[in-house]
């Protein structure tokens, strides 16, 4: 009997040693878990903040567009009413929008990519402006970094 019991005491020993070798030590499991949550919410909070910031420049550039395309309108009718050919109006509407680009400080990069005058005096304007946003740098690597704007606008004379 007393070997018995000896064999058991062994064998309780030789379970424990067997547990602390290949059971699993989870302490600490839960830190990285948090870790990597909040990386990933860092990440997304990054995203999002880029985003607003591009989506934010945008309406800034469609803003420009409106302006580009009002000022022009105003030689246009202008010109319409002097009776000028359709290449000088287009002309002088040209010169007009780049003037109130320059007027009102737009950000470098901002260009007229397109401004046509039609024959009832409607103007279309497309203008363009690259950029990148220090937060979309940090991501360089992933992504270029850097996004090409295009806004539109039109107009057309009244009567």
């Amino acid at each position: 009997m007393g070997s018995r019991a000896g064999k058991g005491i062994l064998m309780v020993r030789w379970c424990d040693r067997v547990k602390q070798r290949c059971g699993r030590n989870e302490d600490g499991q839960i830190l990285l878990l948090g870790l990597g949550y909040v990386v990933v919410i860092l990440l997304l909070l990054l995203v999002v903040v880029t985003l607003s910031a591009v989506h934010r420049e945008h309406r800034e550039l469609g803003r420009l567009a409106d302006g580009v395309v009002l000022s022009a309108q105003d030689v246009v009718t202008e010109g319409r009413y002097y009776r000028k050919s359709g290449a000088q109006m287009t002309a002088d509407a040209r010169v007009a929008a780049t003037q109130y680009l320059a007027s009102v400080d737009a950000r470098p990069g901002t260009r007229i990519v397109d401004l046509t005058v039609d024959a009832n005096g409607s103007i279309h304007a497309t203008i363009q402006r690259s950029t990148s946003h220090p937060v979309m740098v940090g991501l360089g690597r992933l992504a270029s970094g850097k996004a090409t704007l295009t806004a539109s606008a039109s107009a057309s004379p009244i009567g």
